[in-house]
């Protein structure tokens, strides 16, 4: 494991005119030295200069999937067919953002799984007060990334019709003309 290059296994690794070694470590501080030779000098600096900027991008979106029920009186969640979470990579439990296209309501919730090939969106407890059956809704999901990453990482769509069914995937937007 590495924190930005600092590697984990004792050896030293150069970057520029220094050298980093893992192992070195005092809390939240990293050990560094001038040279690989043994014994060489150590510095000791803190590791919030070591930690990479994290990014976060859309792993993946249900695109104007249907509101097929909007259940009050249930624990809050969103309820999703199991085919439409298998195609996107939504694990169940994991944090979704809902826009409702119908509304312009936004909000988050989490994934339950719905029966596979049951075209189920249902929207249930606080988050049923946010919609109405029939509302066209956008679900996505978020991952954070080194910037390392994100310039090799694809996010997972997913375009549905109106009975929830996928018509066809993608891994990319279309840029938007003027």
């Amino acid at each position: 494991m590495s924190i930005n290059g600092v590697r984990e296994d004792g050896k030293w690794r150069r970057y520029g005119a220094i050298f980093v070694c893992g192992k070195r470590r005092w809390g939240r501080h990293v050990a560094v030295r001038a040279s690989a030779a043994a014994g060489a000098r150590l510095r000791v600096f803190s590791l919030q200069f070591c930690i990479a900027m994290q990014l976060s991008l859309l792993k993946t979106k249900i695109h104007r999937a249907t509101v097929t029920h909007s259940e009050l009186n249930y624990e809050g969640s969103i309820a999703i067919d199991d085919n439409l979470l298998q195609a996107t990579g939504i694990r169940e439990f994991e944090q979704v953002h809902i826009w409702d296209v119908t509304n312009g309501a936004r909000f988050s919730t989490y994934a339950l799984r719905a029966e596979a090939g049951s075209g189920i969106i249902s929207l249930n407890g606080g988050a049923a007060r946010h919609v109405q059956v029939g509302d066209i809704i956008i679900i996505a999901a978020f991952a954070s990334m080194s910037e390392e990453e994100a310039d090799r990482f694809q996010p997972k769509l997913v375009y549905v019709d109106g009975d929830n069914r996928i018509t066809h995937t993608n891994n990319s937007i279309p840029t938007q003309a003027a």
